[in-house]
């Protein structure tokens, strides 16, 4: 396709010591740039992403396990809303079910671990680098990621409304440029919100990595809170809830999700005692 690269080139392997050598990508790590030039980096890597889910597609057979990598925690869920007195109807319950397992509109190679950190600025170009979490699985994860500051780490700060739109336009338009059937605005919306949601209903997003895969955790923070990069896991929780329902403002389909999301955002951190920092959509 004639397109830059968005990883460093391999240069060889010895596979039996599993080594891999990386070509040098001169530039400077996207969590250096000053203050002042993040916006345009941030910009460079939305344009990198979108040409790296141009390069593959395929059909899903699960989209809740390629969203979130694992069942979500809706008991836990529901076990929140009891606890700080927020009514969660079963349809809900059934409309979240049903979002997760709705076909995804972007099924492709995704990086998994998209932060700023992560990323080498090369001539006005974003280089992807730690490949380790990479797989096929929901290509809005990964713009996600970036819109919405997930994981909520101090590598990837927040950005404001002006940025993000900026940024989903320049991710539509390289889309285009490289993909054989370009995304909707629409779509992307609604992937985005997805992402969003499965996020907070993964009982694995709250902790590290080495802490994952042990069971529900979303109920387990009313007893124990854990730390992990610039928040806690209550920090996280509550800061999650707020993004999904300004990701999820402007899709229709969400509308009951969303409508949970923001009373027990508000409930949650009245009994946490956090203040919210997301400024959900109207």
């Amino acid at each position: 396709m004639g397109a830059p690269a968005v990883s460093p080139a391999l240069l060889g392997q010895r596979v039996g010591t599993h080594q891999l050598l990386l070509a040098h990508i001169p530039g400077l790590r996207a969590i250096d740039v000053p203050p002042g030039e993040r916006g345009a980096a941030v910009l460079a890597v939305a344009a990198s992403l979108a040409q790296l889910h141009a390069l593959t597609r395929t059909t899903p057979s699960d989209t809740a396990a390629i969203l979130s990598g694992t069942s979500p925690d809706l008991a836990g869920l529901a076990a929140l809303c009891d606890a700080v007195g927020v009514v969660l109807p079963i349809s809900t319950t059934t409309q979240i079910r049903m979002l997760l397992n709705a076909p995804s509109a972007l099924v492709v190679l995704t990086h998994g671990d998209v932060c700023l950190d992560n990323v080498i600025i090369a001539d006005g170009r974003a280089v992807l680098l730690d490949w380790e979490t990479a797989r096929i699985g929901d290509g809005m994860g990964d713009l996600a990621a970036l819109v919405l500051a997930f994981p909520t780490c101090k590598c990837t700060p927040a950005l404001d409304r002006v940025t993000r739109r900026e940024l989903v336009t320049r991710y539509v338009e390289s889309h285009r440029r490289w993909a054989p059937q370009p995304l909707t605005p629409e779509a992307l919306r609604a992937g985005v919100a997805r992402a969003a949601l499965a996020w907070v209903v993964d009982p694995d997003a709250l902790v590290p990595q080495a802490q994952r895969a042990h069971g529900a955790r979303l109920a387990a923070t009313l007893d124990t809170d854990w730390t992990w990069g610039a928040r806690t896991a209550r920090q996280r929780l509550v800061l999650r809830l707020g993004l999904y329902a300004e990701a999820a403002a402007s899709v229709p389909a969400h509308a009951g999700p969303r409508e949970l999301t923001l009373k027990l955002q508000q409930a949650l951190a009245r009994h946490w005692e956090i203040k919210t920092t997301s400024s959900p959509a109207p």
